[in-house]
This record gives C-alpha cells, structure tokens and sequence, in this order.
C-alpha cells in the first residue's frame, strides 16, 4: 500500500479516519510503527489514536503479537451498511435477477468473524426450499460461500483463523479437519468456485463465486443453494458461468456507486 498524504494540522477526527482507512486497507493486523509509517505521523500520535478507537471497539489489538487490526464495531457498522445498502439498491435488482433466472435461491456473503453471515438474499419460487434470514450466520467451513472466502483471505489471515477454527461435523460429509480444508482451499482458488456437498445440512448442495473489490480483493461470495431433489452435486458446476457473469454485473455496479459517491452525486 502506497503511503498515505495527511495534513499535519488536521483535526484529531481527520487523522483518526486516516488511521482507520489503514487498518481497513492493510486485510490483516498491523504493528503500529507500521501505520505510522503510511500516515507519515508521529508514533505517539499514532499510539494515542489507536488506543482511543481501541477503547470504542473500532480497533482490536492482536492476542498473539503487538498488532492491530479493525475491531468488532467497526466490522459492525460496515456490515451494517453494507446489507443496508445492497438490499435496497441495484445491487439487489441484480441478485432478483439471477434466481429468477437460475430458479434457486441466491445470496450475497461476507465473513464476520469466524462465521458467513448473510448481507442479502433473494429467495427461489419453489416450494420446497430452505429458507434462511438476511443476517443469518453460517459456518464457514460447511458452506459455499464461507469456503470461498476463507479460499481468497490473506495467507497469514487465514492461517490464523483456520487454526482457532472450530470444524464440528454437520452432516457426514462437512469437513472436519485443518488438512482436509487446505486440500479444499487448494482445489477452490484453482477453479476460482467453491461447493457445498451436504455439508452443513442433509440433501442441500451450492456452489459460489467471488465478488472483487476496486482494488481487486475478494469482498464477498455470491453463491446459490439447492435441494438434491432439483440440482446433483455433479451439476453445480454448470452454474458458474452465470454467477460470475452476475458477480462482475454487482462488481460494475460497486464501482459506479462508489465513483457517485465519491463525485457527490447519486444514481438519479
């Protein structure tokens, strides 16, 4: 990441968005000589700021080394307005679009923690379906969507996170081990798509795509779910073509919106 240029005499508020817009940027926790550095701020002033966001749970210092990274309300709010903002906008349009079109049931995920939780979701028009709320959170190591996004994690990320991982067995075929994950992961970034073969339920199988961020980070997991009775686990595949054709349409839309807000003007 390139280093950030800020204004000395800026307001103590300016300077600690600044600071946080590092931690957000950076994916993964950082000492904080190192975030001094890309502000090109003191330290002190930098240990002061982060101590004081620490406190308001906008950042969180590492258990295992002298690092920080975005802490739990922080994360809370930008889900928050994220789900806020997909499931009322275009994007959304675009979600309607793709089940009405695949005729299964789509959603849109991002890992909180160490779970899948659920930003928006359009549900198929069959009756037999498994119906599951916006906000629900899932088990990353059983679900589609929370393989992949384990998949595109930093690898110092992810190797801390599959370490704490808790893996119980859901169904007879979840994964329940850290050797048996890193084959998977292994197999998902080759394909660039992750499956779910009855792994967190009995007789319900998914598949999911990433959605990239501006600076080409995986954001988010588009992902569909069936029951056996309509979709095999062997059929999956065929339905990765329209997800990523959809995953770029949401990734295009992200894009407009931001240049919008960026440019002060909105999609009227």
């Amino acid at each position: 990441m390139s280093e950030l240029a800020i204004n000395r005499g800026q307001s103590a508020l300016g300077k600690a968005l600044q600071l946080l817009d590092v931690f957000v940027d950076s994916g993964e926790p950082i000492p904080l000589a190192e975030a001094a550095r890309r502000l090109n701020l003191p330290r002190q002033t930098v240990h002061r700021l982060t101590w004081q966001l620490v406190d308001e749970g906008l950042l969180r210092r590492d258990l295992t080394k002298d690092m920080f990274a975005v802490g739990p309300r922080l994360s809370g709010l930008a889900l928050g307005t994220l789900s806020a903002t997909w499931q009322t906008g275009p994007v959304h349009a675009i979600l309607e679009e793709l089940a009405a079109d695949i005729r299964e049931t789509c959603n849109l995920g991002v890992l909180e923690g160490d779970r899948l939780i659920y930003i928006d979701r359009v549900e198929c028009d069959w009756p037999v379906r498994a119906q599951f709320d916006v906000d629900a959170k899932m088990p990353i190591h059983a679900t589609a969507g929370g393989k992949l996004l384990l998949a595109y994690l930093p690898s110092r990320s992810r190797s801390r996170l599959l370490a704490a991982l808790p893996m119980p067995a859901l169904t007879a075929r979840t994964i329940t081990n850290t050797e048996q994950m890193a084959r998977e992961i292994t197999s998902i970034r080759k394909l660039g798509y992750a499956l779910n073969n009855e792994e967190n339920a009995e007789g319900l199988v998914g598949i999911a795509v990433p959605i990239r961020d501006g600076a080409k980070r995986v954001a988010a997991a588009l992902a569909l779910h069936a029951p056996l009775a309509r979709v095999a686990h062997s059929d999956l595949p065929a339905f990765a073509s329209s997800l990523r054709d959809t995953a770029h349409r949401i990734e295009h839309q992200l894009n407009l919106m931001k240049d919008q807000s960026n440019d002060g003007t909105d999609n009227r």
